[in-house]
């Protein structure tokens, strides 16, 4: 176990001390009430990650591919999505810890911050985008990356299912406002 922590300690030390470019760009309506966690370009294992800083501030670390134009959709999607871990505390030590010891607790974080990601998304009339990623998913069919990660046809429905919460309770509060 011990020899896991060093190596997250060192991947972490490598990913702070690599050039980071600050994400300047509000990636969706609302992001900075629902989430407000900051966000940086850099290598990373992943194409996004929730991590702790070496300080302990929550940060939002993004692969810089996302950066380009054509990733707006992905990239506001998964902006959401580790904007859910940091929220639900699946960033910090103890939660890594269960993570590397199973492979559910992995797949129940990763389907949790989904849904959050979409009903999110969903609440702030951002139905194209939440779409866009449930295609994604979906189209990778019942190919799971491994390690605990839900296959995407999976992800696709729990997108689904929470963005239509989500667009409930946008058109309810429509609704409200319009009487």
């Amino acid at each position: 176990m011990w020899r896991h922590s060093v190596v997250v300690l060192a991947g972490l030390a490598f990913l702070f001390a690599a050039a980071s470019v600050p994400a300047q760009d509000e990636p969706f309506p609302g992001y900075s009430e629902a989430c407000g966690y900051p966000m940086i370009y850099a290598p990373t294992a992943s194409v996004s990650q929730a991590v702790l800083s070496p300080s302990d501030q929550e940060i939002i670390v993004l692969d810089p591919l996302l950066a380009e134009p054509g990733e707006a959709e992905r990239r506001q999607f998964l902006i959401a999505h580790e904007c859910a871990h940091h929220r639900m505390q699946h960033a910090g030590i103890a939660s890594r810890r269960a993570r590397a010891q199973s492979a559910e607790i992995i797949r129940d974080q990763e389907l949790s911050a989904d849904c959050w990601a979409a009903e999110t998304l969903a609440r702030q009339g951002m139905d194209r985008t939440v779409q866009i990623m449930a295609d994604r998913f979906f189209k990778s069919g019942l190919y799971s990356p491994g390690g605990g990660y839900p296959a995407g046809i999976q992800r696709s429905t729990i997108v689904m299912h929470c963005a239509e919460r989500g667009r409930t309770t946008r058109l309810q509060h429509e609704k409200d406002k319009a009487n």
